[in-house]
């Protein structure tokens, strides 16, 4: 489907019955690139390709930022089907633009999901998360 169906309308959808159900806590994944510029060649590339995904991905964003709901917003850079951190990595968490490439495991993404649930740094932000070089005292999860 349209990205503008899945990304704007549906979590149009998703708030509306949300907060009808009295959903404490909104959490939604859409990608590290919509940190970037409108005119960076991530996002041309994306919004040629994918039908403007990143201007959907954008509004959806900002629907659930005004919709009164606490949420979290996580960004992953590249999802990996690597059940394991690669040695000497560790997680990062941004409140802004992580440098590219960023990659990230799938399973890395749902535990920050599940975090962001219950940890109150979380509540109405929008982070960046991808793997970094492990630092003395790396940010994992």
């Amino acid at each position: 489907s349209h990205p503008y169906v899945v990304n704007y309308q549906g979590i149009q959808n998703l708030v509306e019955v949300a907060r009808l159900a009295g959903v404490q806590k909104f959490v939604r994944l859409t990608g590290l690139a919509l940190f970037y510029s409108a005119f960076s060649p991530v996002s041309v590339l994306f919004n040629t390709i994918l039908s403007l995904t990143s201007k959907w991905q954008w509004r959806g964003e900002n629907v659930i930022r005004r919709s009164g709901l606490d949420y979290t917003i996580l960004r992953p850079g590249g999802l990996s089907n690597f059940q394991k951190r690669p040695s000497g990595t560790g997680v990062q968490l941004a409140r802004g633009p992580l440098p590219p490439p960023g990659r990230i495991s799938r399973a890395d993404v749902a535990s920050l999901c599940v975090a962001a649930l219950t940890h109150s740094a979380a509540i109405n932000s929008t982070l960046a998360c991808s793997w970094i070089p492990d630092q003395s005292h790396p940010a994992d999860t």
